[in-house]
């Protein structure tokens, strides 16, 4: 029996906008984080937690806890204005507002919709 073998590529875009309140997440507080999570950058703390957040989303998924963020308020894009995403725990209880990470929200424009598969043999 003969096996072939393919080389597949699949380019995936996720489209976010990521809202953080800089009275809570303070350069102080994200140098704080970035000891036990991601590191970032001095000159640019913000945009590299932003930029962690999102790539964690785009890894872990939607709709549950992320690692060194924990629940943080998501939407689709259509979805009406007030309406969030459920989330839940493990063991499916479902998260309250007192539960999510305060001063972050994410606007979820595309998920896992726009992607591209290349086949090479």
């Amino acid at each position: 029996m003969a096996l072939k073998k393919y080389k597949v590529e699949v380019t995936r875009v996720d489209e976010y906008e990521i809202e953080i309140d800089d009275a809570l997440w303070t350069n102080e507080r994200i140098a704080e984080w970035s000891e036990s999570f991601f590191e970032t950058d001095y000159n640019n703390r913000q945009e590299d937690f932003v930029k962690h957040l999102a790539e964690s989303l785009t890894h872990q998924g939607i709709k549950e806890g992320i690692e060194g963020f924990g629940h943080v308020k998501q939407k689709y894009h259509s979805m009406e204005e007030g309406d969030l995403l459920t989330q839940y725990y493990d063991g499916l209880k479902k998260i309250t507002e007192d539960n999510y990470t305060e001063g972050l929200f994410v606007n979820i424009i595309s998920h896992k919709d726009d992607y591209e598969t290349e086949i090479f043999e």
